[in-house]
């Protein structure tokens, strides 16, 4: 032993060193191996006291990484104890999966050992690829007497893919329980049977693979779609046919034409025409996106009426991309091709099919950006209304606005107003602040249709901006503006318009709060009525009469309480601004305050009171405040004469003409009158006004003019009377005022021309011809188009003067017939009595041609006549 020591002691150190560790790594494993055996005999105790936590206790004290270092141990233990530590412990699904990778006897042993229900199925695919593990297993399947083994695996796998040609061949002395598989009511088995049966050439094989094609499970079916033999091609046609289009599966449709596209290529047709709605909708599920004839079809598919169909149809065109190409190709120049892209993009927006909008981000042409605001106005992501506006946007900013770019500006428009999401509204609202500042250019024309289309939903967004237009006196558009206020909900709205109201004359100009209070009072608030009343004076006469029906509408009851205390006011401003807006709310109830204030103090409530009893047609009354012609007011005594004169009797024209006929009377109250007397509905005005024409040097022009304005064919035929008797300056007077009466003046004389009333028609001839209505006549003769030679031709004839027939003679050539027929028969008067001293003056005209004429017509006239 001493020997031994010292023998070491002449050993190097290294060598010690190594010798040391040599041991203490023997030592190590030693102990390791030990405890291992004692933890293991330590979980088989635990386990044994408490069977049913095996399972935690195993995979506490020993998980897979560990059990698969001590797997022989384990297996030992397992097989001596009776206990299925693999299992437990996870060791079979590490064996597993090695399996799965790189096959092996040993471990193919160990699963159908100890997990042969997990693994059967991994096993038989195995052995199918090896022929020593295809022994190792048949031997072991053959071993088993406890359960059916073919079921067994097919249950395993699960419709798990396989070689049917290698299971044929292994099964190859197990035939009949394959087929007796094809019985079975689960799924697993009969896929695992059809998948060896297909390649089994024995009748009773080939029937069952013929009926799985109905069979009750998809993957059975999509399996003999696939793999049965051609070996009856025809007949292998029509089933797969059959299944491509009626199968409920789009798995086996799928497969169904996958299979007659490849092996029966040379069959495959389809009649459309004889197709259900059912049967088209799986063909165009199925289509091919790379063919154009499938494009075509889907196409010819959206076009039609059916919408299930149209939905299959978009889809398979979105998915190909066709649809999107579609909306690029949109252009207006062509409208018979825009009219169908509309159509065809409408219907497949209208199965919510457009993702082809995508194209709005690749800078679209016009065509494209006017059928995406058509489509989004009505359907569609509103997202897309965004890219929209902007790309719209650009499009007008950069080109002059002709009537396209207005339109497409309009579309874009109706389209945020309808569906435009707050992004795309608050990029509208910066647009509109931008060609608030434009109005000399584009702002001009795009910012009304900005304001009739802005949507009341938007009124957080639009409603600060369109207020600071409305206290802006320089903003120009303030009647679409008061509009598009109108529209907007009257929480926003009525706080600033009250504002500017309150604000007064100190802060806003007189044209805001005009609008303000236009805005206030279409909002029809009870509570406002006061408020309103008493600023009615800032509007003009004309609003304050529809204001005052507005009031009305809102509280009739609170408009009479509230007029009744305003119109005992000292303020005659309101006073008569009130007057004169009441007889537009159709009440009487102040007729007598409205009489009484003929005799006020103010002026202005005099005139109001003068017009409101006009409204109210108190002629009567009207009639009495005659002698408001002698108001000391120059104005009143205009306004009084006005009134007078349109709506008064007969006794009030009298005055009318007493105030003409006064020296002493200024001229704007006679100016008054005849105004009065020129819009009076009676014959006794244009009498008074004739015949001041004819005694009053001082005033012919202005009743010249005034009467001039009596155009109503009455008045003309008792003009006509008038001038029949007129002579001399009278005349003359007379005709420069048939002058001024202009085409409603001629138009009445012709009406009267027409009437053929003996005594009037030369007079109303030398009318025409003093104020040069005649010749026009005759210049028409000239014109190129016949139908209006041939109304010339005839309304000479009707005049039958000399200066008529000397223009008919020169057109008795006229190239129509209807022109010659009509200046035939007109010149047979000159045949007449009548007529004969119309025909030598016509003969003795200074003008050869129209001697010639003459002469030519009445030959052929006489001929005729022969």
């Amino acid at each position: 032993m001493y020997e031994f020591f010292d023998s070491l002691t002449l050993l190097p150190g290294w060598a010690l060193l190594l010798a040391l560790a040599v041991l203490t790594a023997a030592a190590t494993l030693g102990l390791l191996f030990l405890a291992g055996r004692w933890r293991m005999r330590s979980l088989v105790r635990k386990i044994a006291r408490a069977p049913a936590d095996a399972q935690a206790l195993v995979q506490r004290y020993l998980p897979p990484n560990s059990s698969l270092i001590r797997s022989r141990l384990l297996l030992r233990t397992a097989r001596r104890r009776g206990i299925n530590l693999p299992v437990l412990s996870g060791l079979d699904k590490l064996w597993l999966a090695h399996l799965q990778k790189r096959p092996d006897a040993r471990t193919m042993r160990r699963l159908l050992e100890f997990a042969p229900d997990s693994s059967i199925f991994a096993c038989f695919k195995a052995a199918l690829g090896d022929p020593k593990l295809r022994s190792l297993f048949s031997t072991w399947l053959d071993g088993r007497t406890d359960f059916l083994p073919c079921r067994q695996i097919a249950a395993a796998g699960r419709g798990e893919d396989f070689d049917g040609h290698q299971a044929k061949d292994f099964f190859a002395d197990k035939m009949d329980q394959i087929r007796e598989l094809t019985g079975d009511p689960e799924w697993p088995s009969r896929f695992f049977a059809i998948k060896a049966l297909i390649h089994d050439a024995e009748p009773r094989s080939q029937r069952a693979v013929q009926e799985a094609f109905a069979d009750s499970h998809t993957l059975v079916r999509k399996t003999v779609v696939t793999e049965a033999p051609a070996e009856a091609r025809e007949e292998l046609y029509d089933t797969l046919k059959t299944l491509y289009l009626d199968d409920p599966v789009h798995e086996v449709r799928q497969a169904a034409r996958q299979r007659l596209e490849k092996d029966f290529n040379d069959l495959f047709t389809i009649d459309y025409a004889a197709l259900s709605p059912v049967q088209a909708g799986h063909i165009l599920e199925l289509l091919d996106p790379t063919r154009d004839e499938d494009i075509n079809l889907a196409t010819q598919y959206l076009a039609g009426d059916n919408m299930e169909l149209r939905f299959a149809a978009a889809v398979f065109l979105e998915r190909a991309g066709s649809l999107l190409k579609l909306f690029m190709r949109a252009s207006l120049e062509d409208k018979p091709d825009f009219d169908r892209l509309r159509s065809l993009l409408g219907n497949a927006s209208a199965v919510n099919i457009n993702s082809f909008l995508a194209g709005l981000t690749q800078s679209p042409a016009k065509g494209s950006l006017s059928l995406a605001a058509e489509l989004l106005a009505s359907g569609g992501d509103r997202a897309w209304l965004l890219p929209l506006w902007e790309q719209i946007d650009r499009c007008v900013s950069r080109e002059p606005l002709t009537a396209e770019n207005i339109a497409l500006y309009t579309a874009g428009l109706d389209a945020l107003k309808l569906r435009g999401p707050d992004a795309a509204l608050i990029r509208l609202a910066s647009d509109l602040q931008a060609l608030r500042h434009n109005l000399d250019g584009a702002g001009a024309t795009l910012l009304p249709l900005i304001l009739e289309r802005l949507p009341e939903r938007a009124d957080s967004i639009f409603c600060p901006i369109l207020l600071g237009f409305l206290a802006d006196n320089a903003f120009p558009l303030r009647e679409p503006l008061r509009a598009t206020l109108d529209r907007m909900p009257r929480d926003m709205v009525l706080p600033a318009v009250l504002q500017i109201i309150r604000q007064g004359r100190a802060v806003h100009t007189h044209n805001v709060r005009m609008d303000a209070l236009r805005v206030l009072g279409h909002m029809k608030r009870p509570y406002c009525v006061q408020l309103l009343l008493e600023h009615l004076p800032t509007l003009p006469l004309e609003e304050i009469k529809e204001f005052s029906r507005l009031l009305a509408e809102t509280d009739s009851k609170l408009l009479e309480e509230r007029a009744a205390s305003l119109l005992a006011s000292a303020d005659a401003s309101v006073r008569a601004a009130l007057i004169a807006g009441l007889p537009s709310t159709g009440r009487k109830t102040f007729l007598k305050e409205i009489r009484e204030a003929l005799e006020d103090a103010d002026p202005e409530v005099r005139i109001a009171a003068v017009w409101a009893l006009v409204e109210y047609d108190e002629t009567k009354t009207l009639s009495q405040a005659a002698g408001m012609l002698r108001d000391p007011v120059e104005r009143v005594r205009c306004q009084v004469g006005r009134a007078l004169g349109a709506h008064g009797t007969e006794a009030s024209l009298k005055k009318l003409e007493e105030a003409l006929v006064d020296p002493n009377e200024v001229l704007s109250v006679k100016l008054a009158a005849l105004e009065g007397l020129a819009a009076s509905a009676e014959e006794m005005s244009t009498e008074i006004l004739a015949r001041r024409l004819a005694e009053d040097d001082s005033l012919v022009d202005e009743i010249e003019r005034f009467l001039a304005r009596k155009t109503q064919r009455k008045f003309v035929k008792q003009l006509v009377e008038i001038f029949k008797d007129a002579k001399g300056d009278y005349r003359n007077r007379l005709c420069a005022m048939f002058k001024l009466m202009g085409p409603d003046g001629e138009a009445a004389m012709v009406e009267l021309l027409a009437e053929d009333i003996a005594s009037l028609k030369p007079f109303i001839a030398d009318i025409m011809e003093s104020t040069g209505y005649l010749e026009s006549w005759i210049r028409k003769l000239a014109w190129r188009d016949p139908k209006v030679r041939r109304e010339a031709a005839g309304f000479l004839a009707r005049i039958g003067t000399a200066a008529a027939f000397r223009g008919m003679v020169l057109a008795a050539r006229d190239p129509d017939q209807e022109v010659r027929v009509q200046v035939a028969k007109a010149l047979e008067v000159l045949n007449t009595p009548d007529g004969a001293t119309i025909l030598e003056r016509l003969r003795a005209d200074p003008d050869k041609r129209v001697r010639t004429y003459t002469e030519w017509a009445m030959e052929r006239t006489k001929a005729k006549n022969l």
